[in-house]
């Protein structure tokens, strides 16, 4: 629901600010999950919240792309990695290839894009190959405080490249 609002106004706003605001969100989801990591008694989770934060986590990765709201989202209504890991794929390649075609159909994707996107394919592939060796040598709670730690970095990145 949020992807065709979201590319449009992608297309006409201010990206420099938009990836100000949200790189301070993804600081602050890492931020919370790590909290989560580190907290021991278990917590009783609303489900009316957690719906309303799915549906909200939704619409901003349609709006804008960024799956951060989404991948916290999944991860406290799934019970094991395996339940993540199935689920996030599905909901990020129908996602993905969604935004693709608008991207297309509306004209945002240019050439140099392109060119720049196939030649960035093996390091992504050296950075899957890499998630799913270090993913059965290490241990899962590792794996979880790493990418959790990757993601608050990430964020930051995004905060200080864009100002």
């Amino acid at each position: 629901m949020g992807s065709v609002p979201g590319i449009l106004f992608l297309k006409n706003a201010d990206v420099r600010m938009i990836k100000i605001f949200f790189g301070f969100i993804i600081i602050l989801i890492g931020m919370e999950m790590l909290y989560r990591e580190y907290h021991t008694k278990p917590v009783k989770q609303s489900k009316i919240l957690l719906g309303l934060i799915g549906i909200l986590s939704g619409l901003l990765c349609g709006l804008y792309g960024i799956g951060a709201l989404l991948g916290a989202y999944v991860n406290r209504v799934t019970d094991d990695t395996h339940s993540f890991k199935a689920n996030i794929c599905i909901v990020f390649l129908i996602e993905n290839t969604l935004r693709i075609f608008l991207y297309g159909l509306w004209g945002m994707v240019s050439l140099e894009l392109v060119k720049t996107s196939i030649m960035l394919i093996p390091f992504m592939l050296l950075g899957l190959s890499l998630g799913i060796f270090s993913g059965r040598i290490l241990p899962e709670k590792a794996v979880r405080k790493l990418v959790v730690v990757m993601l608050i970095i990430s964020g930051a990145a995004l905060v200080m490249k864009s100002i």
